[in-house]
C-alpha cells in the first residue's frame, strides 16, 4: 500500500552527490527540493538531471520540488554594523553608492533596481520584516522608500521587489552571497 506522507529532502551541498542523492532516494526520499535562490539556470538544469538519474538508478520516481522565493538583492554594509530605522522616515537605495550606509542609505548590487521600480511598489527588506513604499526614483540611479514598519535594528539583507519586471530572464541576484 503506498503511504500517503511525503519525504521531502533539500538537495544542498551535504547531499549534492549523486551517490549521496541515490542513498537518500533508497531510503525514502520522494521528493527533492531545489532551492532557486542559489545557483545558475544551468545548476539547476543539472541538479534535475543529477535526481532523475539517481531516481533511475534507485527503480523509483521522485518528484522535483522547486523553490521560486525569487531574487534577492544584496545591500551594501552599514558603517556601524547596523542601523535603526525609524517608522515613516525617508530612506535612499543607491545604486552608485560605494560608501558604507548609514540610516539616510545604502548601496546595493543590484544596479537596475532604480529602472525596475517606480513610485507606489513595495519593496521588502530584511526577510518581509521591514516594508518600504518607493516615493521617488531619481537621475537614473537612486531609489528612494518611505518606511512602513519599523525594526528594532537591521544588517544588510536583501531588499526584494514585490513583483518581478526581470524580462522572465535568470539573473545572478539569487545567490546569496
Amino acid at each position: 500500500m503506498p503511504r500517503a506522507t511525503k519525504i521531502v529532502a533539500t538537495l544542498g551541498p551535504a547531499s549534492n552527490s549523486p551517490e549521496i542523492l541515490e542513498a537518500m532516494i533508497r531510503a525514502g526520499v520522494n521528493v527533492v527540493r531545489l532551492n532557486f535562490s542559489h545557483g545558475t539556470a544551468q545548476d539547476h538544469i543539472n541538479r534535475a538531471n543529477m535526481v532523475r538519474d539517481a531516481a533511475q538508478r534507485a527503480g523509483t520516481e521522485v518528484a522535483i520540488m522547486a523553490d521560486l522565493q525569487g531574487p534577492k538583492i544584496r545591500v551594501g554594509k552599514f558603517a556601524e554594523g547596523k542601523v535603526m530605522l525609524e517608522n515613516g522616515a525617508a530612506f535612499v537605495l543607491d545604486a552608485a553608492r560605494t560608501e558604507l550606509g548609514d540610516e539616510h542609505g545604502v548601496g546595493l548590487d543590484y544596479k537596475e533596481l532604480p529602472r525596475d521600480v517606480k513610485p507606489g511598489d513595495m519593496l521588502l527588506l530584511n526577510d518581509g520584516l521591514i516594508v518600504m513604499k518607493v516615493e521617488a526614483v531619481g537621475d537614473g540611479r537612486r531609489t528612494v522608500q518611505q518606511q512602513r514598519h519599523q525594526q528594532t535594528g537591521w544588517r544588510p539583507d536583501s531588499p526584494r521587489p514585490d513583483r518581478q519586471r526581470h524580462g522572465g530572464h535568470q539573473n545572478r541576484h539569487g545567490a546569496a552571497g
